[in-house]
């Protein structure tokens, strides 16, 4: 007799051997793992090193002292003198840091419509590119989204953009102390936007 096996009952077959292959490996790594006959040498190692008598703690090593450098300020000009240089002669003049205007915003520069919230106020939700140029996309308080670019101003403080890039836009701030201003860096962050 003679008999034809169908493909389902070959396939069956297949699985049956694979199985059994797959659970004898597995069942000699076990008994491999469980005997424990190759850890005998690591137990004899580490009870050896156990055995060993203990040591003493050296002193710590001696630490040099610093020399001293004092710094002289004779022959080195005042830092804080300005010279006018004009169409005559040079003109010394006290430098007063009260009266400092340099950093101060351009009185006739007009406004730009970020200036009038704070800077906390204001939340990065994206970037936009085209061509060479990247906008920063932030959101005013009342939810409306603006576009704006390096060199651009935003916050009270004039907030001139200086960088743009996926999460984050850097800016240069320029805020007043008395009757002089100075200039201070400000980050507004792509993770702001939770605000």
């Amino acid at each position: 007799m003679h008999y034809k096996l169908g493909r389902p009952v070959v396939a069956v077959m297949i699985r049956k051997i694979l199985a059994a292959a797959v659970l004898g490996t597995i069942s000699l790594s076990i008994s491999g793992c469980i005997s424990g006959g190759d850890n005998d040498d690591l137990r004899k190692k580490i009870d050896e090193i156990k055995a060993r008598p203990g040591g003493k703690i050296g002193a710590p090593p001696q630490i040099k002292p610093i020399e001293k450098v004092v710094y002289s300020m004779e022959g080195i000009p005042d830092p804080f003198k300005v010279i006018l240089i004009g169409r005559g002669k040079a003109i010394n003049e006290e430098y007063d840091p009260e009266m400092d205007t340099r950093f101060c915003p351009d009185p006739d520069r007009s406004t730009e419509v970020l200036e009038g919230y704070t800077l906390d106020s204001l939340a990065m939700v994206g970037v936009m590119s085209q061509d060479e140029t990247t906008w920063a996309l932030i959101r005013s308080p009342e939810g409306t989204v603006h576009r704006l670019k390096v060199g651009e101003h935003m916050g009270q403080n004039s907030g001139k953009i200086t960088s743009i890039d996926s999460t984050r836009v850097e800016l240069v701030e320029r805020v007043k102390t008395g009757k002089r201003c100075k200039l201070r860096d400000a980050v507004l962050t792509l993770n702001d936007a939770s605000r």
